[in-house]
């Protein structure tokens, strides 16, 4: 790469955005790889997985548009589908990022970038890669539930007093706060 760090920094947005599109032809078959032999098969795990779950879903509705005559079978095979699905995609999106971080960052300590070298360096960071995503993911999981029992505390506290019309600016204003 042609920027160190500290130039890095003083770049506008439309810098950023050249420096960022010219990293891949900084590396072409490399990147190329990565984007055949990871994104598109995560792209593919997206997009086929309503083929699998639309099906389901239509049986497990029934005629009458209602869930309660629902097979078990069905269900299990919906949830199962599901778990699989979610599996696929952290891993595949963990390799992902990780397979392209590393190239980015092998270009940036001028060393050479290949798929080979990119794929080696996964094993050692998985173990760190995964924890991290497991602390971020229990944090996200925390912030909405704090979010959840919040609104909940909310209605429940103004629901004796029939709605009153400050109900809607204050779970406005609880919104604001949890989006910003």
């Amino acid at each position: 790469m042609e920027l160190a760090t500290h130039d890095l920094a003083a770049l506008g947005a439309a810098d950023l955005v050249r420096v960022s599109a010219s990293i891949p032809r900084a590396a072409p078959r490399t990147f190329a790889l990565l984007t055949a032999g990871l994104v598109f098969p995560l792209s593919a795990a997206v997009l086929v997985h309503s083929l699998f779950t639309h099906p389901i879903i239509l049986r497990l509705q029934g005629a009458n548009g209602d869930y309660s005559s629902s097979d078990s079978a069905q269900w299990l095979k919906l949830f199962a589908y599901q778990f699989l699905y979610l599996i696929l995609l952290f891993t595949l999106s963990l390799l992902t990022t990780a397979a392209a971080v590393f190239t980015v960052a092998s270009l940036s300590a001028a060393k050479p970038a290949s798929l080979a070298s990119s794929l080696a360096a996964l094993p050692p960071i998985l173990p760190r890669l995964l924890r991290t995503f497991l602390w971020v993911s229990l944090l996200m999981l925390a912030y909405h539930l704090v979010f959840a029992l919040t609104v909940l505390l909310l209605l429940l506290l103004f629901a004796p007093s029939s709605s009153p019309p400050s109900l809607p600016f204050v779970l406005i204003l609880v919104v604001v706060v949890f989006v910003f």
